[in-house]
C-alpha cells in the first residue's frame, strides 16, 4: 500500500476518489488516500470532528454476495477487538467499512524493528488465540489474519478489516490457499492467518512441539491443520468455554432443504390450519367482490400501503404475472410467501413462472432451495417431466418456507429420476433419509449419460442404494457440487487402490474440463491417506520435475495410468521411478521413442523397473546425461556417480548396455565405480558381465567368478576361446590353473589364441 495525498494521485485514481466522495459524511474531510494494487481500492483517511477514520470500499460484487459479505462484516461490531461500521446501498453492489484508523500494526512494528519476533511476545500470541476463539464462539471468521491485520493500542489487541480478503477477490500472499473470490469462508482458514501471526511474533526458532503445531498451522490442506484447542494446548492461550466449535465449518448456518435432516433440525411442525365458519354464499361473494376492489383501489393510489398491507393481508396481492415476478423478487418474505402459496397451493401458472424463471434465470432466493431445482429442471431432461414432477419439484425448492406443500408430493420413488437425483444432490451423505435408502441405484442408470452412465459403473462396484453416501456424493458431483465433502462420501473408506482408481475413471469425464474441481478431488484423495493417499503424495515430495506447475487433470490422468503427451524429458524420468508399474512403464516407453534407441531397451527396463534402487535426482540426471551426444556425455556421467548411486542398480544398468562397444562412457565409469564399491550378484549377472564389450567389466566378472563352483567353471572355461584381450586371457588361465589338482595339465587356450612365447631375459 502506498500514502498519497489527493492532490498526487493520478486522473484515473482521482476520479475513483471522487465517485467515492459522497460517501462522506457532510462536513468530513478527506486527508490522505492508501492506493493499493488495484484500480478500485483506493482507501480514503477522513477527518471527521477530531477523529480520522479509515473508509474502505469493496469492489463491485453481485448483490446477493454484497449483502452476504455486508452481514458478515456488521457481525464484528459485536467484538471487542473490531470498531467497525458498514454501509451497504440499495441496490448493493459495493460495501463500505468504516473504522479507526491505526498506524501501529504488527506489520509495521516488525519492519521498522520497533518489535522482534522472539519468546518474548508469547502474551501477544496469547491474545490472538483469544481473539480467535472469541470470534469462533460468535460463528464469526475473518478471513485474512496477518501481522497488516492486527494492531496494538494502549497494550489492547485490534482486528483490522475482516472479510475483505475473499472480498476483494485477492489470492495468495498471507491467504488462507483455500480462500478464492466469492467462496463461503471457514473458521480453518483463520487457523492458516493464527499460523502466519504466530510465525511472524514467534519466529522459527521453536521448542518441538510448538514447531510441529506451527508446521501443521500452514500447511495448505484445512484438514492437516490442528484445532483451536492443539494451538492453546502449545501456546498456552486459555480455552474458553466448553462447547465452543473448532471443526471448521462454515460461517453460514446450513439453510434449510428439502429434508431438515440435512441441516441436523427436528422436522417443522405443520403449519396451523385455520377454520372459518362457512358464511352465506351471497355474503362470501359480496366480501370478495369488496375485498378486491379495495385492493384494486389502493394499489393504484398508494402502492407503498399497499404493499406494507400486502405482507400482512396475502389476499391483496395481485394474480397478475409481473405482480407476482415483482412480489418473488422483492426479497420481502410475506410477498414471497404469497407466490409460493398461489404456485404450491392453488397450482397457479403465473406464480409457478415466476418462481421457476427467476431461479433458472441464477437467482438464489432467500429460504428456497435454487439448486435443487436447476437440477430437476436441466434442460437436458425436463421436457420428459410430467406435470406432478414439476408441482413436486416447485414444492421441494420452496419448502422451506412453506412446508404444507410437502404434504401433496407422491412418493419420491414414484418420481422422474432427475428429480430424485435433485433430491440426493442436496442431502447431506451421512443422513440421507430412508425414502433414498428405499429407492435402488438402477434408478438413476435410467438418466441419459454420462450422468447414467456414471451410476451404473458404481453399481458396477457393489453400490446397490441411491441412499448410500457413494451415491449421494456422486449426486453431488454430476451435478456440478464439486465439493470435499461430495468427494468424501463418493470415494468411501474403502483404501483398495484398484477401487479408489476405479471411482476416479468414474467421475474423470464430469469433472474433465474443471481444474478446481479435479484439484479438490487430488486433495481429498491424499488427506485420505493410506496406500493411494501415498501414490499422490509423490508429486509434492519433490519438485525437481517442476510437477507443481502441472495441472491438476493432467495428475489425474497419470494416476489413471494415462500420460499426458506434453511432459517433459525430466518428468518422463522422474516417472520412472512413480508407484504405480503401469505409470512407470508408459514414461520408460515415452522416453524410447522421444529420446532414446531400440539398444536402450533394457536400460529403460532397469529404471523402470523395482530393483532401481537410484534416487529421483539420480534417475532424472542419468536420463538427462545419456541422451546428449556422446562427445558431451564425459563431464555428466562422471559428475553422476559423485551423487553415490547404488552400485546393485549400476551393476544392472552396465548390464544393460551391454550393446554398447568399448568406446562408452557410461560403461568405463560404471565399471570404474563398481571395482571400488561393495556389490553382489548371481552366477547368470556374472556370466553376462563376462561377456560385456567393456574390458574392465569382465575384469570384475574374472575376479568374482569361482572356479571350484561348476557353473562358474563352466563360465570361465567358456572365456577361453571368447576372450579377445590377452592380458586377460592370461588371468581365466591362471584362475583355472589355480585349482587345478598336483600333476593336472594346465589350462590352454586354443591354437589361435596362443601367447606369443615370452621373450628371453635380458642379457641371456
Amino acid at each position: 500500500m502506498r500514502l498519497l495525498a489527493p492532490d498526487a494521485l493520478r486522473d484515473d485514481q482521482r476520479q475513483m476518489l471522487d465517485s467515492y466522495r459522497p460517501w462522506l459524511p457532510p462536513g468530513a474531510v478527506c486527508v490522505n488516500v492508501m492506493v493499493g494494487t488495484e484500480p478500485w481500492d483506493i482507501r480514503l483517511l477522513v477527518l471527521s470532528g477530531s477523529q480520522v477514520s479509515l473508509y474502505r470500499f469493496s469492489r463491485h460484487l453481485p448483490e446477493l454476495r454484497c449483502r452476504t459479505y455486508a452481514a458478515e462484516l456488521e457481525g464484528f461490531s459485536v467484538l471487542p477487538a473490531c470498531s467497525i461500521s458498514v454501509v451497504s446501498p440499495h441496490p448493493a453492489a459495493q460495501f463500505l467499512a468504516v473504522r479507526p484508523y491505526e498506524q501501529a500494526t504488527l506489520a509495521i512494528e516488525l519492519e521498522s524493528g520497533a518489535r522482534e519476533a522472539g519468546p518474548g511476545n508469547l502474551p501477544l500470541v496469547q491474545q490472538v488465540i483469544r481473539c480467535v476463539r472469541d470470534m469462533r464462539s460468535r460463528n464469526l471468521v475473518h478471513g485474512h489474519l496477518c501481522p497488516e491485520n492486527i494492531a496494538w493500542v494502549h497494550g489492547e489487541l485490534r482486528l483490522l478489516d475482516p472479510i475483505f480478503g475473499a472480498a476483494s477477490g485477492a489470492t495468495g500472499g498471507t491467504l488462507a490457499p483455500e480462500i478464492s473470490a466469492d467462496q463461503e469462508l471457514s473458521h480453518p482458514s483463520d487457523l492458516y492467518g493464527l499460523g502466519v501471526v504466530l510465525r511472524a511474533l514467534l519466529g522459527t526458532a521453536l521448542p518441538e512441539e510448538q514447531g510441529q503445531v506451527l508446521k501443521r498451522l500452514l500447511l495448505p490442506s484445512p484438514k492437516q491443520r490442528p484445532s483451536l484447542e492443539e494451538v492453546e494446548e502449545a501456546f498456552g492461550g486459555p480455552s474458553s468455554a466448553k462447547g465452543a466449535s473448532s471443526s471448521g465449518k462454515l460461517v453460514k448456518r446450513p439453510s434449510a432443504s428439502v429434508s431438515d435432516s440435512r441441516a441436523g433440525r427436528a422436522p417443522l411442525p405443520p403449519a396451523p390450519v385455520f377454520v372459518q365458519r362457512r358464511s352465506p354464499l351471497f355474503t362470501l361473494f359480496l366480501l370478495a367482490v369488496l375485498v378486491a376492489a379495495a385492493g384494486y383501489f389502493v394499489r393504484l393510489r398508494y402502492p407503498k400501503a399497499y404493499f406494507a398491507l400486502a405482507r400482512n393481508i396475502p389476499v391483496l396481492a395481485s394474480q397478475r404475472s409481473e405482480d407476482f415476478e415483482r412480489d418473488w423478487e422483492s426479497g420481502d418474505r410475506a410477498r414471497m410467501l404469497t407466490v409460493a402459496r398461489a404456485a404450491v397451493l392453488d397450482n397457479n401458472p403465473a406464480a409457478e413462472n415466476a418462481i421457476i424463471d427467476s431461479i433458472l434465470a441464477g437467482a438464489n432466493p432467500p429460504e428456497t432451495s435454487p439448486r435443487l431445482m436447476r437440477v430437476a429442471f436441466n434442460a437436458v431432461w425436463r421436457d420428459s417431466l410430467a406435470r406432478g414432477d414439476q408441482e413436486a419439484v416447485i414444492a421441494l425448492t420452496v419448502a422451506p418456507m412453506l412446508r404444507q406443500g410437502l404434504d401433496e408430493i407422491p412418493p419420491l420413488s414414484s418420481l422422474h429420476p432427475a428429480v430424485v437425483l435433485a433430491v440426493a444432490a442436496e442431502m447431506s451423505p451421512a443422513n440421507p433419509g430412508d425414502p433414498l435408502k428405499k429407492i435402488p441405484l438402477s434408478t438413476f442408470a435410467r438418466l441419459p449419460d454420462v450422468v447414467g452412465g456414471a451410476f451404473r459403473q458404481l453399481g458396477e462396484l457393489g453400490v446397490s442404494s441411491v441412499g448410500s453416501p457413494e451415491a449421494i456424493g456422486l449426486a453431488s458431483i454430476v451435478t456440478g457440487a464439486f465439493e470435499p465433502a461430495a468427494f468424501d462420501a463418493f470415494i468411501g473408506s474403502d483404501s483398495n487402490p484398484k477401487i479408489v482408481i476405479a471411482k476416479v475413471a468414474i467421475i474423470r469425464p464430469i469433472i474433465s474440463k474443471n481444474d478446481a474441481a479435479a484439484t479438490q478431488l487430488l486433495v481429498t484423495l491424499r488427506d485420505r491417506g493410506g496406500e493411494f493417499g501415498q501414490v499422490l503424495s509423490w508429486f509434492d515430495i519433490e519438485d525437481l520435475a517442476k510437477w507443481s506447475r502441472l495441472p491438476s487433470q493432467d495428475k489425474l490422468s497419470i494416476v489413471l495410468n494415462q500420460l499426458p503427451r506434453d511432459l517433459s524429458q525430466a518428468q518422463y524420468a522422474d516417472l520412472l521411478t512413480f508407484p504405480l508399474p503401469g505409470v512407470r512403464e508408459q514414461a520408460a516407453a515415452a522416453l524410447k521413442q522421444r529420446f532414446f534407441k531400440d539398444a536402450d531397451t533394457n536400460l529403460l527396463l532397469t529404471l523402470s523397473g523395482e530393483g532401481n534402487r537410484l534416487t529421483r535426482e539420480q534417475t532424472i540426471a542419468i536420463v538427462s546425461a545419456l541422451t546428449l551426444e556422446p562427445s558431451k556425455q564425459v563431464p555428466f556421467i562422471a559428475a553422476w556417480f559423485g551423487l553415490k548411486p547404488a552400485p546393485d542398480t549400476v551393476l544392472l544398468l552396465l548390464l544393460a548396455r551391454g550393446g554398447y562397444d568399448s568406446t562408452d562412457t557410461f560403461n568405463l565409469e560404471a565399471a570404474r565405480y563398481l571395482r571400488r564399491s561393495q556389490w553382489s550378484a548371481t552366477t547368470d549377472m556374472l556370466k553376462l558381465l563376462a561377456q560385456h564389450p567393456e574390458p574392465l567389466a569382465r575384469t570384475l566378472a574374472y575376479v568374482r567368478l569361482d572356479p571350484k563352483d561348476d557353473e562358474q567353471r563352466k563360465i570361465l572355461q567358456a572365456r577361453i576361446s571368447a576372450e579377445k584381450d590377452k592380458g586377460l586371457l592370461k588371468m581365466v588361465m591362471a584362475k583355472l590353473s589355480s585349482d587345478l589338482p598336483s600333476g593336472a595339465p594346465a589350462a590352454t587356450p586354443a591354437a589361435d589364441q596362443q601367447p606369443p612365447p615370452a621373450a628371453p631375459p635380458k642379457g641371456k
